[in-house]
């Protein structure tokens, strides 16, 4: 702990991991999925950097949970019928953005 408060480099391993092989087949996300997040972040990383000044030093790249604690001085809201509002919700609060979501009447038929 003492490392982490003094921002002190250093390598967490979970001792809970779980080898990719010995995932049940039938896991939701594949290695693909994983590769394909990661291609999305670092396309949108420019974005990042732009409207986050604290991620200019890593050109918009989210490298740590700590660097989560600049989303968690913003708050994002979206407002949406369906879906694409529920997905931005759940993706900001993984950023760790304080996330607001308004659903139309509709969607909750």
């Amino acid at each position: 702990m003492h490392r982490l408060q003094n921002r002190i480099p250093f390598l967490w391993r979970n001792p809970n991991r779980i080898p990719l092989a010995s995932l049940p087949p039938d896991f939701p996300l594949s290695l693909a999925d994983i590769r394909d997040a990661d291609a999305r972040l670092r396309r949108f990383a420019p974005l990042l950097a732009s409207l986050f000044p604290e991620l200019e030093a890593s050109e918009g790249l989210i490298e740590s949970d700590l660097a989560r604690t600049v989303f968690g001085r913003r708050r994002l809201t979206v407002g949406s019928t369906g879906n694409l509002g529920l997905s931005i919700g759940i993706v900001g609060t993984a950023l760790g953005f304080s996330v607001s979501v308004h659903m139309s009447t509709e969607a909750n038929e």
